[in-house]
């Protein structure tokens, strides 16, 4: 039994750590109104 959960919570952590290497490498949207995602502005 000790066995199984342990495999579970290997599967667990390495579930998340890939989500947030995802969250962290996606590529970004360049909506151009959001100054918050590092993007410069340009005015028209």
């Amino acid at each position: 039994m000790s066995n199984l959960l342990d495999t579970l919570l290997n599967i667990e952590v390495f579930a998340f750590i890939g989500l947030l290497v995802w969250l962290y490498f996606r590529p970004v949207r360049n909506d151009g109104g959001d100054s918050a995602s590092g993007g410069e502005f340009e005015p028209d």
